[in-house]
């Protein structure tokens, strides 16, 4: 009966900590993926899940005797894994978000492209963006990252020690709106440029009727977009790499505001 209890009460604790590392795989960059496997996802979450457990069982929490705690404990444990795979991902989408401003500035926003990593439809450039960011994130070892702050995770925020305030509201505030400001920043110099020629092309066809503004202006757009774009890879490379490296610290910010009362 004493064994019996003792692997319940494993059992409870092993689906605890598999919510809070399926929360995580839900949203992050790679793991988190429509194009991976669901059996892979599912095989990674209970094999990191495994590792973790004897860590967490030594650990003095106990299970609540009704199920009501223990069902918005498993809640509270599938937020925080949201909320960090949501500080991970963010990086990918400051840098998706600047290609769709560089599609606007081409005029290419009408022309969309199957997505095979989230399984929906994307922008041309901003595709081509986000493959180059996993590139780079997958070559600098990023991902260890991740894993690191899931292994931190559960030493800086206890089972059931979530803290929701305005500390971490804040900081989630302002990871979204990093998403537009930075974003804008990557993609001003290529869509500013395209934008004074939209708006030249505009006046032409003003001054000079005969001209075919759309015949003559919409390959113009592209032609001179893939120019900049090639020339500005060597400059959109340190870029992504200073982001993709600052997501580190991003996630650790975030699991230490989720764990300080």
């Amino acid at each position: 009966m004493y064994f019996l209890d003792i692997t319940l009460k494993n059992f409870q604790i092993f689906l605890i900590v598999l919510l809070r590392i399926s929360g995580i795989f839900v949203l992050s960059p790679v793991f988190g993926a429509a194009s991976l496997p669901q059996r892979v996802k599912v095989f990674a979450s209970v094999f990191f899940s495994f590792v973790i457990l004897p860590q967490v069982v030594a650990t003095s929490f106990e299970i609540p005797m009704y199920f009501l705690g223990y069902a918005i404990i498993l809640f509270r444990e599938l937020l925080v894994g949201v909320i960090i795979g949501f500080a991970a991902m963010v990086i990918m989408n400051i840098i998706q978000f600047a290609g769709k401003m560089v599609d606007m500035g081409m005029g290419l926003h009408m022309a969309s492209v199957v997505d095979p990593m989230n399984r929906d439809q994307a922008s041309v450039i901003g595709q081509l963006f986000y493959f180059i960011a996993i590139l780079i994130f997958l070559l600098t070892n990023s991902h260890y990252y991740l894993i690191s702050a899931v292994v931190k995770s559960f030493e800086v925020i206890p089972i059931n020690g979530l803290v929701i305030d305005g500390r971490i509201i804040d900081l989630l505030l302002n990871l979204f709106t990093r998403i537009f400001s930075i974003g804008f920043q990557i993609a001003m110099p290529i869509a500013g440029i395209l934008f004074i020629l939209t708006f030249t092309l505009g006046i032409m066809s003003k001054t000079v009727p005969q001209l075919n503004v759309f015949f003559v202006g919409i390959p113009l757009q592209i032609i001179i977009g893939l120019i900049l774009l090639m020339f500005s890879f060597t400059l959109f490379y340190p870029v992504f790499l200073n982001l993709i490296m600052s997501m580190k610290d991003d996630l650790f910010a975030v699991v230490k505001a989720l764990g300080n009362p």
